[in-house]
């Protein structure tokens, strides 16, 4: 996705790191860089960084790329002796293959969590083994906290009695899960537990899920009960809108078995705008397409389920009658695509199509998601061929400009420093680079480093030859151009294509770095010019210009004297 912004957003950014050094520093030795405040938050950039959030539990937090979690065994962030009360951010990236122990008495990414906000992970890949009461995908015990755009498509199987979700285990107080969504495998073994595609269990009226869903399986224990596609169960009467499961499990020898809830029981609790295509097969009691067992009075509003592919009830406690509180849609396999490819039929004139949702060939799917994708970077994503995907490393990155050139920044990875802020700047026409003429849009990006007064070479790949070329630094708070010192040009050929390559050292604190101040953190626009060849202004076709004041020529001499006349004018 392109994205451009004005010169002038950056000097918002100098006022942002002056603010960060009034910050207290953080408790804790941190590995990578920041202070793990709200304006200079802990930046993320590998799976060990990542186990140190255990170190800071009230701290901010971003990811500042994927990061590949394989064979490390990983201990949940907080436990019931610790809740994580600070604010992570994923900034969607992706963490691969996280394969985590249980905590003391809580499993997931996060183990529990307390007047928090978590957002913007994807959890892709890893088997989870717990035997814990509280599990989940990314939270095992969640309460007073936004849970927000968070996605797994994890295979977690228990062995424990108690609360197993994709996303939650338990949402015990005060939760909001949105825009999230599960796309593994849930399974356990034990006949008590309460198992669900987003959560285990709501359990207080103040919790509620909304504008999420659920894709993949569940493998509930024989015997057991209280399964949903969405939530196991609605316990304490809590609010869940605009959702759809299309799960696939079975019902044998099960009871209180749900496309969306498996037992809704608080008579104040509320399932509305939303549809089950969950695929339920085998034997069982109070099996229902949208709620397995239903003892809330309160009545369904906007409900719809595919009757093809799921039980012929809306819910199981009707077990000898359609229910007459929600709609059966394609039955007999007369509509399959009634759900699927619009956002017209069934509960979606409740939804949101132009910021939460979005129409695909199959059901729909959320818009955040889209930005999960893997990037369009040179090179397969190996834009500076280093063998490595770009992605996965916070200390590259890749900007692309209004005409579709990308150039790729990276710092050395011993550094320590990652970036961030990557954007391209166009170029704004009232602050005039004198002498040259600009080749690119600015390239803007910051640089984050562990220790203050750091010295790094920036490497920018250019995904063209430019010949000629001078790099120039922009100073977005005097809107001035300068020379950058020392900078290397070569040419580098990547897989086929030639590019111009620009090498240089810039040190926090100095003069290429906009605040001035040795803290850290340095922003460095700069822009690729060509100079620009003065007019001819007379004989001997020099290119110079000579001074001239209202046509006088003025010497050396004659300037000593006015000098000097000043100064005894001022005296006096």
């Amino acid at each position: 996705m392109k994205r451009f912004f004005s010169v002038s957003a950056w000097f918002g950014s100098l006022l942002t790191f002056i603010v960060a050094l009034l910050a207290p520093a953080s408790a804790f030795a941190y590995s990578g860089s920041g202070i793990g405040s709200e304006t200079n938050p802990y930046r993320i950039s590998n799976c060990a960084q990542l186990q140190e959030t255990n170190n800071d539990l009230s701290g901010y937090y971003i990811l500042v790329s994927d990061i590949d979690c394989t064979g490390i065994s990983f201990v949940p962030i907080g436990s019931l002796n610790g809740d994580f009360t600070g604010h992570f951010d994923g900034r969607n990236h992706t963490i691969l293959n996280l394969n985590h122990s249980d905590g003391s008495d809580t499993s997931g990414l996060f183990g529990s969590v307390n007047h928090s906000t978590i957002e913007n992970i994807n959890l892709l890949g890893g088997v989870i083994e717990t035997n814990v009461v509280y599990s989940g995908g990314i939270v095992g015990f969640a309460q007073n906290s936004t849970l927000s755009n968070l996605h797994s498509n994890q295979t977690i199987h228990s062995s424990s009695y108690g609360y197993l979700g994709g996303i939650v285990g338990i949402l015990y107080q005060d939760v909001t899960v949105n825009k999230s969504s599960f796309t593994g495998n849930l399974s356990g073994i034990d006949t008590d537990s309460y198992i669900g595609g987003i959560s285990g269990i709501i359990y207080d009226s103040a919790s509620s899920i909304s504008d999420s869903y659920s894709s993949g399986s569940i493998s509930p224990p024989t015997g057991g009960s209280d399964v949903g596609g969405i939530v196991g169960a609605n316990f304490g009467g809590g609010a869940i809108r605009r959702v759809y499961s299309e799960m696939i499990f079975t019902a044998q020898g099960l009871s209180q078995i749900g496309g969306l809830v498996g037992l809704d029981l608080m008579n104040s609790g509320i399932l509305v705008d939303s549809f089950s295509a969950a695929t339920i097969t085998g034997e069982g009691t109070d099996v229902g397409a949208v709620i397995g067992g239903k003892y809330n009075t309160t009545p369904l509003s906007n409900d719809y389920f595919d009757q093809y592919v799921g039980p012929a009830n809306c819910v199981g406690s009707d077990f000898n009658i359609i229910s007459p509180e929600c709609s059966q849609e394609n039955t007999d396999n007369n509509y399959p695509l009634f759900f699927k490819n619009n956002s017209i039929n069934g509960p979606f004139s409740a939804w949101d199509f132009n910021e939460i949702w979005q129409v695909t060939s199959g059901y729909p799917t959320l818009r955040d998601s889209n930005l999960l994708d893997a990037p369009s970077y040179p090179n397969s994503g190996d834009a500076n061929a280093d063998g490595i995907q770009d992605s996965y490393q916070g200390n590259v990155a890749n900007i692309v400009d209004r005409n579709g050139i990308w150039s790729t920044v990276s710092v050395p990875a011993a550094s320590g420093c990652t970036i961030g802020n990557a954007a391209s700047n166009e170029n704004d026409p009232s602050h005039v680079d004198t002498g040259f003429g600009a080749i690119t849009s600015l390239d803007a990006f910051s640089i984050y480093c562990p220790s203050a007064s750091t010295t790094v070479k920036v490497s920018i790949i250019y995904d063209k030859v430019y010949s000629a070329a001078t790099l120039r630094f922009f100073n977005t708070a005097t809107h001035s151009y300068s020379a950058i010192n020392g900078v290397v040009y070569s040419t580098v050929t990547i897989n086929g294509v030639n590019k111009t390559v620009v090498t240089y050292d810039v040190t926090d604190g100095s003069a290429l770095d906009i605040d001035g101040i040795a803290n850290g953190i340095f922003v460095d626009p700069v822009q690729l010019t060509n100079a620009i060849t003065p007019p001819n202004t007379g004989a001997g076709n020099n290119n110079s210009i000579e001074p001239n004041v209202i046509g006088l020529s003025i010497s050396a001499t004659a300037l000593l004297a006015i000098a000097y006349v000043l100064r005894k004018i001022v005296k006096d």
